[in-house]
């Protein structure tokens, strides 16, 4: 692998953090969420059939919102979350027993802006809120655990060619495109990040 050109080197690192954000954002934003938001149902059964905030139906468990919630939750969440991996992972220590508690972390200070929505009235209507908090916070955190873990199995098994480096390039590419406009909007527009999936309306309007 020290013969290959800096450049393979260079995209098959960040190719590999945004795959395993993709991969734990699937898991625990996408998956993970729906299954909360069925416990959350199954904890406040009383209030089926009401709207959220995001004027979906709480109970109402769908194959569309399903799909929906793993693709704008999962999928996006987890281009998100590779994308802030690779920017803070030459940052971390180096030890695998502190890189991946501080990457679950990191996760979830800077997913907390994108979940909690101080005006968003879902956190007290449909349950504890401390609960409800902590269980999709705790989501975001092992999405930042995970995508380190993943990171290193990926590190270990993605070919090194100089061939595989421009197919790595071109995916890099075409994520950046889905990535930079999520960044943008997180870190520079006011609000943008609790305007769209993912955020405790969504995940609470089981749809």
């Amino acid at each position: 692998m020290s013969n290959l050109p800096q450049w393979s080197l260079l995209f098959r690192s960040i190719f590999s953090g945004g795959l395993a954000g993709v991969l734990a954002g699937v898991l625990f934003l996408g998956i993970g969420s729906r299954l909360a938001m069925r416990f959350v149902a199954l904890l406040n059964p009383e209030a089926n059939g009401t709207l959220t905030d995001a004027e979906q139906i709480v109970g109402a468990f769908t194959f569309e919102g399903t799909v929906e919630l793993v693709i704008f939750g999962g999928v996006f969440g987890g281009i998100f979350a590779g994308a802030v991996w690779v920017m803070v992972k030459d940052r971390l220590p180096e030890r695998f027993c502190l890189r991946v508690p501080l990457a679950g972390v990191i996760a979830t200070l800077v997913g907390s802006f994108a979940l909690i929505d101080a005006d968003n009235f879902d956190f007290s209507v449909f349950g504890s809120v401390g609960l409800n908090v902590a269980m999709f916070m705790m989501l975001v955190g092992l999405t930042g655990s995970a995508t380190a873990y993943g990171n290193r199995v990926l590190q270990r098994r993605l070919p090194s060619s100089a061939g595989a480096g421009v197919l790595y390039a071109s995916l890099v590419g075409f994520g950046a495109l889905l990535a930079l406009p999520m960044i943008v909007s997180f870190f520079f527009v006011a609000g943008a990040a609790v305007q769209e999936p993912p955020r405790m309306a969504v995940i609470a309007g089981t749809t």
